[in-house]
């Protein structure tokens, strides 16, 4: 398991590079990042611990919450084209470096990974543009901070 983990972890910023990278400004800008200020998270992903986030911001800051203060709090969501050479290259990102979804690819029966093969590239084949492909994504940018 120990190599499976290090393999992932060799092959994912040549992986996702392009996918996340480009949501990085977003954040800091959201983050207000500079110095003499306290960061407590910065992170980037598919948009269910931002919701999360929100929420418990919510609950804590709305009168009968556990704490009072005053806080400001900045949600955008903010979509980018992820620009991919060929069809079969999200798998092969999830199968080689996908940080969740490696051991699980691994560990399936040929026929079935293969049916999983298809059925990620018939998706991605929708997003053919100029001499590769552009799929959408969108990150929730969430900025709580305490004033």
């Amino acid at each position: 398991m120990g190599y499976h983990r290090q393999r992932i972890a060799e092959k994912y910023e040549s992986a996702w590079n392009g996918l996340v990278h480009p949501f990085i400004p977003y954040l800091l800008n959201a983050a207000g990042v500079r110095s003499k200020i306290r960061i407590l998270d910065a992170a980037c992903g598919p948009g269910y611990v931002a919701k999360a986030a929100f929420a418990e911001a919510f609950r804590v800051i709305r009168p009968g919450g556990w704490y009072s203060f005053t806080a400001s709090i900045f949600f955008r969501s903010v979509t980018i084209e992820w620009k991919v050479p060929s069809v079969s290259y999200l798998f092969e990102c999830e199968r080689d470096a996908g940080v969740r979804n490696a051991a699980v690819l691994a560990a399936q029966k040929p026929e079935i990974l293969e049916a999983i093969r298809n059925q990620i590239e018939d998706s991605v084949s929708a997003y053919a543009k100029d001499d590769g492909f552009a799929i959408p994504f969108t990150a929730h940018v969430i900025a709580v901070r305490a004033l």
